[in-house]
């Protein structure tokens, strides 16, 4: 299958694989959450490195054993795990000898909770690998068969098109959580959200049946998962339903993007969600933090292009394009 087809990287809207295959220093088989640094690689992790893409889980090991062979300016990624850069996953001992690094140049983090200079926030964005090939599964998922990164970027901009303009969908917040609401701060928001503004998928679906639900709704709860961001943030905005979240570190993260952000998760009455609708619906956007070239000019320390600021609607028809384009490049089969 050819590279375009396969490949996170080439997609266009972002994703934490997207970011990892498109650094220079990566691993060649990537899994989430890897402590091992696999030999291969290391003997890559060298003043030849200059943007270095790691889990948090081997942070360890590369300051113990690796970094003092690192004697020229890099910069360093992680992400593709729910760990944090914190003080809680990450000792304050570890952070300090990472950032106190006179080569470490900069630091773009997912997950981050942590202030310093040389850190910046960078988003999970979409979850491409679960059904990719890309973890060399031979089986299918909970979730429905192994459908490949372009592919699955296809069906999203299908689903969003499909959907409608926003104010033709339904006024709740949709939610397909709860089937895990042990993580995070999720037993807090089921407690806390109002009741009339949220709407709770009754039963488990693929991700291909959830995603065409949660499109026809105008709002999405997106709680913490398993990490400080999640990827149901980013799936919503490209459905065209507006995530609300509650107030986190990850704030900037949204910035000109049609994201509610709550104090409070009882915030959220049927007065403020008309409001916000009203809102969002004539407001206009940049969506450029959606596009996986975005953040990979911020890592580059390259200026950003900045899209043309649109409505959400716009966005839709402009997702609507881009799907078509795919399925013409492509054709319309959904699986890998």
């Amino acid at each position: 299958m050819s590279k375009d087809i396969t490949d996170e990287d080439q997609c266009r809207f972002v994703s934490s694989r997207g970011i990892l295959k498109s650094t220079k220093t990566h691993v060649a088989e990537p899994k989430s959450s890897m402590r091992k640094i696999p030999w291969e690689f290391a003997k890559r992790l060298n003043s030849r490195a200059e943007v270095i893409y790691l889990t948090p889980e081997m942070l360890p090991t590369f300051a113990k054993y690796h970094l003092w062979r690192i004697r020229t300016p890099f910069t360093l990624v992680t992400g593709d795990s729910d760990w944090g850069v914190n003080e809680r996953d990450l000792t304050p001992a570890l952070l300090n000898k990472l950032l106190n690094n006179r080569y470490l140049d900069h630091w773009f983090a997912q997950n981050l909770d942590h202030q310093h200079a040389k850190l910046t926030a960078i988003p999970i964005g979409l979850d491409y690998h679960t059904l990719s090939h890309a973890d060399g599964k031979t089986t299918g998922h909970d979730w429905g068969n192994r459908v490949a990164p372009l592919r699955q970027e296809q069906e999203i901009c299908q689903i969003h098109a499909a959907a409608g303009p926003i104010d033709q969908k339904k006024t709740q917040a949709f939610s397909n959580w709860h089937f895990a609401a042990d993580r995070g701060d999720r037993q807090q928001c089921l407690s806390e959200f109002p009741a009339e503004t949220a709407f709770y998928q009754s039963t488990f679906l693929t991700r291909r049946e959830s995603w065409q639900l949660n499109a026809s709704f105008a709002f999405t709860i997106s709680p913490l998962g398993n990490g400080l961001d999640c990827h149901r943030t980013w799936e919503a905005l490209l459905l065209g339903s507006i995530p609300v979240v509650k107030s986190s570190p990850l704030d900037s993260l949204y910035q000109d993007l049609p994201v509610v952000i709550l104090d409070e998760w009882s915030d959220f009455t049927t007065e403020r969600m008309h409001y916000e609708l009203e809102r969002a619906s004539h407001n206009t956007y940049d969506f450029s933090r959606l596009h996986l070239s975005y953040w990979l000019d911020v890592i580059a320390k390259r200026q950003p292009a900045v899209a043309e600021r649109m409505t959400i609607d716009a966005f839709r028809q402009q997702t609507a394009a881009y799907g078509r384009e795919l399925e013409k490049k492509h054709g319309s089969e959904q699986s890998a």
